[in-house]
């Protein structure tokens, strides 16, 4: 017969204390366990924030280097026409031939903005002269000879011929076309002309006019950094309506959007000697006490000085989205100060320049721990380039 005491003894289970023992294992292998997750997740982080600011600065930069060099295209082979256009204190409404615009800040941590300005004629590139010659009345429809070089939709610039900004300059939409007559000629109606300036309120361009074609999609588009949010965004401040439409908000509107989490953009020229067409030194848009480049004085610049714009170059700084705690100095903010240092513009290969721009950031939340990216790169104006000019 079975002992009823030696059976019980035997189907005991775990005493409190050894489970409490495996509760500790347990726990220990559970906090084991979230630190690596959490460290993994760390390194996870920073990695794609990198790779997030990486990201964003090459889009911005090619997005900029796209528009900018397009600058000057439909202005730089007319500009001589081009300036005899009075000059205007508004980069909106001027058409002088200038192919890009800089506002300084002034300061080194505060960003610029520049404007890229540019025709888009898909069938004529020089000015045609005008049946009426040597009178044109600028409400009338135009009676140029030139069967195939406008369309409806294109954008037209009707030049006086009076040099040194003495002429007079307006713009005005193709709304309807005639078939050429036997000498080649078409009657071009179109919209009311705007002037340049808008207090010229002349009617009657006296002399040889010509009429320039800037085709149906005209940009003056501006690059701006919004650093309340950090966004950098573009606005087309010519304000009308093109076909096809503008990618950049029109005049007026807020901004749209190209890439968020850009911390700086500063922005130079690049310009060329005035003898030889070859680039010669880098400014900012500024008065250096040698040339005056501030933006107000460089929309009355003639054409032989706008045509030294050969180049600009444009450094950017951006950050991660997320905030990091930033152990490496090279990408991060300094631990002891929470401020990341930079320079920009410290290389110029030979060619003389301004002093290399240099500053710290703060930016709030975190005090600064993100990750940053900084990108230069040089935008040569091909338009610019190719119809050189020289002082003669």
């Amino acid at each position: 017969m079975t002992n009823s005491r030696t059976t019980a003894s035997r189907q005991q289970g775990f005493s409190l204390v050894e489970v409490m023992v495996g509760i500790v294992i347990a726990l220990i292998a559970v906090l084991v366990i979230y630190q690596v997750f959490s460290v993994s997740e760390g390194i996870k982080r920073n990695a794609t924030g990198a790779g997030d600011a990486q990201q964003n600065g090459l889009l911005s930069t090619f997005t900029m280097m796209l528009q900018g060099s397009n600058a000057g295209a439909n202005i730089a082979v007319v500009g001589e026409e081009l300036d005899t256009c009075p000059a205007d204190t508004d980069i909106k409404s001027t058409l002088r031939p200038i192919p890009v615009l800089i506002h300084d800040s002034g300061s080194d941590t505060v960003s610029d903005n520049f404007v890229a300005n540019y025709g888009a004629s898909q069938r004529l590139v020089t000015s045609v002269d005008f049946a009426s010659a040597p009178t044109v009345t600028v409400a009338d429809p135009y009676v140029v000879q030139s069967p195939l070089g406008f369309q409806v939709n294109d954008f037209v610039v009707v030049m006086s011929p009076d040099a040194g900004g003495a002429g007079h300059c307006a713009r005005s939409m193709v709304t309807a076309t005639t078939a050429a007559d036997g000498d080649g000629y078409v009657t071009l109606t179109h919209s009311a002309p705007v002037a340049s300036p808008a207090s010229d309120t002349t009617t009657t361009y006296d002399g040889h006019a010509t009429l320039l074609n800037l085709g149906p999609a005209p940009r003056r588009i501006r690059f701006q950094v919004d650093e309340t949010n950090g966004t950098l965004g573009c606005v087309d401040l010519l304000g009308i309506d093109t076909i096809p439409p503008s990618p950049c908000a029109n005049a007026g509107g807020a901004a749209v959007p190209i890439s968020n989490n850009v911390v700086l953009m500063k922005v130079q020229y690049g310009l060329a000697d005035p003898n030889t067409g070859y680039l010669q030194k880098w400014v900012k848009g500024s008065n250096d006490g040698t040339e005056d480049w501030t933006d107000s004085t460089v929309l009355a610049k003639d054409f032989v000085e706008l045509s030294r714009i050969k180049a600009i170059r444009i450094a950017l700084i951006v950050r991660s989205e997320s905030y990091d705690k930033c152990a490496y100095a090279d990408v991060c903010p300094d631990p002891t100060t929470n401020r990341f240092s930079y320079t920009l513009f410290d290389q110029c290969d030979g060619i003389p320049c301004p002093a290399a721009i240099s500053g710290t950031l703060d930016p709030t939340p975190g005090k600064g721990n993100f990750r940053y990216r900084v990108y230069e790169t040089v935008v040569p104006l091909r338009n610019a380039v190719w119809n050189l000019h020289k002082k003669t």
